[in-house]
């Protein structure tokens, strides 16, 4: 049977070196976090919140899930196949980051 550590012996101690990715429920991906985060070079990753959007709603129509994200080449690739004509970083209203891609209508319409 082994003995208790001597009072005052901490149960838990922090590792020596920080992760450089950290896997978190849905709860922590907002933008606050992720780049809480980014400040400390760790890489936050986690679910993307359910989508409210109008295409979300529209059985007809395609909703972000329907695309897929080559961040590495800047382009998205829409569910015909296609791949975006334009990215571009910017910032919201609210001074937050975000990317705008466009597609030709002909080549991403559901």
């Amino acid at each position: 049977m082994s003995r208790p550590p001597p009072p005052g012996t901490p149960l838990w101690r922090p590792p020596a070196s920080k992760p450089d990715q950290e896997l978190v429920d849905a709860a922590y991906v907002s933008i606050d976090h992720i780049l809480t985060a980014e400040q400390h070079d760790i890489e936050l990753t986690g679910p993307l919140p359910p989508d409210s959007g109008r295409q979300a709603r529209d059985p007809d129509a395609f909703d972000r899930t329907h695309f897929t994200i080559d961040w590495d080449n800047r382009h998205v690739t829409c569910p015909n196949g296609k791949q975006s004509r334009y990215w571009r970083e910017a910032s919201s209203r609210d001074q937050l980051p975000i990317i705008q891609v466009t597609f030709r209508l002909p080549d991403c319409t559901p």
